[in-house]
């Protein structure tokens, strides 16, 4: 009897790490900027505060994998978040059992592997960029909600620092900083539905991108969001889409590692998952 394959969760691994290193690309094409207008920063002020709606979100999700060469790979799992706090996946790449969850708390990143009895942990401070990462940037990226990086609830003047853009490809809000450039795309119905992360210097870049936007009492939510990744050694898309989301239910949180397991380096554990490749 042929065994499962299970070598799908190294991509949720490598995923979930690029998304706590840093934003990295290539800026795309030279526009035109402006200060925005009085009433353009009050659109940006909503779109920012569109999701904070709700405190605890539960899910469960289909995580597509998408590598530029192979076969792409699709499981079950759960996306549980509670706001401002954690975020926590579970990947079930078959018949319901559990093979990997992943917890992102405000100072620290937790994987545990089902499969070989080991576990990780990552303190969010030492990773590369630090300064500018933070637990509620993971969550606005999964939530459909611009952000300033490092900045839980941005102010008027903070506001005002974003620039607009109007270009024939849509027109969008420019987060500018000295190391990279965030692109928050605006479509024709003034949703927020793409994000382009950008820096001249680098050959790396991510893309976010939402899809099927649903009216969810006073949200606003899309039921699926694709992550494009270029330029790091395993180039990849994931599209991480809701099935099944309930918002401010009783959710358990409860996160456990058992005694026996081992702790391993993340290098060391990302190694044992290419190793099943």
């Amino acid at each position: 009897m042929n065994r499962p394959k299970l070598s799908n969760p190294i991509y949720l691994i490598l995923f979930l790490t690029f998304m706590l290193s840093g934003f990295y690309g290539c800026r795309s094409s030279k526009d035109l900027a402006k200060k925005p207008s009085e009433n353009e920063v009050k659109h940006l002020g909503q779109l920012i505060s569109n999701n904070t709606d709700f405190e605890m979100l539960d899910s469960k999700v289909e995580f597509k994998f998408i590598p530029k060469e192979g076969v792409s790979a699709g499981m079950k799992g759960t996306l549980k978040m509670m706001r401002d706090s954690c975020i926590i996946f579970s990947v079930q790449p078959f018949a319901g059992i559990e093979a990997v969850k992943c917890m992102i708390r405000k100072d620290s990143f937790f994987i545990v592997s089902r499969l070989h009895k080991t576990y990780a942990v990552e303190d969010l401070s030492q990773l590369k960029n630090a300064r500018y990462l933070n637990m509620e940037l993971v969550q606005a990226i999964l939530s459909n909600k611009i952000f300033v990086p490092g900045v839980t609830k941005p102010s008027e003047k903070e506001l005002n620092k974003f620039e607009w853009h109007k270009v024939k490809e849509g027109n969008y809000f420019r987060w500018p900083d000295e190391n990279y450039l965030l692109d928050f795309c605006i479509n024709e119905d003034g949703q927020y539905n793409e994000l382009r992360a950008s820096n001249p210097e680098k050959q790396e870049k991510i893309k976010v991108s939402y899809n099927s936007f649903e009216k969810r009492g006073s949200l606003l939510f899309p039921n699926q969001v694709t992550v494009s990744v270029e330029g790091l050694k395993q180039t990849l898309k994931v599209q991480i889409t809701y099935l099944k989301a309930e918002f401010d239910t009783p959710t358990n949180f409860k996160f456990e590692i058992p005694s026996k397991y081992k702790k391993v380096t993340t290098d060391e554990l990302i190694k044992r998952f290419q190793s099943m490749l």
